[in-house]
Parts: C-alpha cells; structure tokens; sequence
C-alpha cells in the first residue's frame, strides 16, 4: 500500500494564511522557506510525503526542478507551467492507487479533478487548521510523557562520568 501523499499548491497555501500572506508581501522566498519548514515539520509527525509545487511566477526557469528539503519534494514549475497544470497532470496520470494522494488547494477546478481521479482533497486553509491541530497534540504528547522510564541523560553516563558529575554538583 501507498504511503499517504500529499500534493500542495505552494502559493495557493501561502495565501489560504494572513500570516504567510504578509511574509509573502516581504518576500516571497522567505514565505515559501516557512512553509516548507511547517509542511516538513507536519511530514515529521504524520509520516506522510509531501510534494509542494510553485509555480514560475515571477520567473524565467526554463526547465522544471525538483529539490528536497529534509522529507519533501519541492517542484519549480517551468516557465509559463502554473502549479495547477503541474498538480492535474499529476492526479490524471497512470498513478496505480490515487486513494491515499490528497491535493491541498483553494481551487475548485483542481479540487473537482483531483477527486474525479479518485484523489481526496483539502482547502489550504483547513490544511493550516489540521497543522495546528497536530502541532499542538503533539506538544500535548510530549508534555505527558512520562521521562522516568531511564531514558534521561543520567542514564547514558558511565558510572565514573556519573560520580564525577556528582562531586562537581555538590561542591
């Protein structure tokens, strides 16, 4: 079985978030590093791979490129290639399984194609609110966890480094 994927529309996503949306207005490099950084920390949690598609606004790329930051895939579409194109050729292509491909966007034409192919689909902005949710259960998680089971830097010394330690404290 696939692992669960989803596929993002980066600006789409950047604009769903008033936060990202006035990082944006700055600068739309450190916007788009931001939210790398929170979908690849959501990666983290959930296990799930994530593709995260800008389109080439802005630019004059000649060629699409890939690059991977820590656990996801970043695509730079080409020149005059828009994330959306990128994202429908992905849903409608010989995929074996598109149950477990989620498309994240605002747009409702992908969002139509995407589930006619079988794909699930989430807006962006209730994707930020899902990223919230499992930040925060996950904060909760680590909170209650209970660190007296041995796994605390104590238990890692050596009996000398142990007793050295000690004497240091107590002096």
């Amino acid at each position: 079985m696939q692992k669960e994927t989803l596929i993002v529309d980066g600006y789409n996503f950047i604009c769903a978030s008033e936060k990202y949306k006035k990082m944006y207005e700055k600068s739309a490099e450190h916007a788009r590093y931001k939210i790398v950084e929170l979908l690849s920390d959501y990666a983290g949690y959930t296990k799930k791979i994530i593709i995260v598609v800008f389109d080439a606004y802005r630019t004059n790329r000649d060629k699409r490129t890939v690059e991977t930051f820590s656990d996801i895939n970043i695509v730079f579409t080409k020149k005059g290639e828009t994330a959306d194109a990128y994202i429908e050729a992905f849903v409608t292509s010989e995929l074996e399984d598109t149950r477990n491909i989620t498309v994240v966007t605002e747009d409702r034409l992908i969002a139509v194609l995407a589930t006619g192919n079988g794909c699930k689909h989430r807006t962006s902005s209730i994707m930020h609110e899902d990223i919230k949710a499992t930040r925060k259960q996950n904060r909760i998680k680590v909170q209650n966890k209970d660190f007296s089971s041995g796994n605390t830097l104590e238990s890692f010394l050596d009996e000398k480094t142990r007793k050295i330690l000690e004497k240091k404290r107590r002096d």
